[in-house]
């Protein structure tokens, strides 16, 4: 799979391929606190995943993007592929993960509506079966959950 962007300065898309013998995976994370404080979510740095006894990192070519109107660099901001999901009354636009509603957040708060959600970007080799292959979210430096993800 390519992955395109959209940037947010000059408004044009931009084509990354993968290396060659590589394809790209996309995980969609989704933090829902049902608690009743704010607390950490996990940072993108600790969700890898497992293929192969390999570990896979989020493609660091592709990053959250400055939020604020005094950027000039062009930034990635989208992925045309995946830029929206279908929720069960409307059409919701995808953002990286790290972000809510257009906002970068350092906490999660409680209730659905303040969810963190979002996709990563994985470089992985071609070889690579969603039957063997593992996500794992390591929480607050202690807790952590692994999910098979075919």
């Amino acid at each position: 799979m390519v992955h395109t962007f959209g940037t947010n300065s000059d408004n044009k898309w931009y084509i990354q391929n993968p290396q060659e013998g590589n394809k790209y995976l996309l995980v969609f994370i989704n933090i829902v606190n049902r608690g009743d404080t704010r607390v950490w979510y996990p940072k993108s740095s600790s969700i890898v995943v497992h293929y192969n006894n390999q570990l896979y990192n989020p493609d660091p070519l592709h990053y959250i993007p400055e939020i604020s109107g005094g950027n000039t660099e062009a930034t990635p901001l989208e992925i045309g592929e995946v830029q929206y999901r279908h929720n069960l009354f409307n059409t919701e636009y995808v953002q990286d993960y790290g972000l809510s509603h257009g906002t970068k957040s350092d906490f999660v708060y409680p209730g659905e509506s303040n969810a963190i959600d979002g996709y990563l970007i994985y470089e992985v080799p071609e070889s690579l079966t969603l039957d063997k292959t593992y996500v794992d979210i390591v929480f607050n430096g202690q807790d952590r959950a692994v999910w098979k993800v075919g």
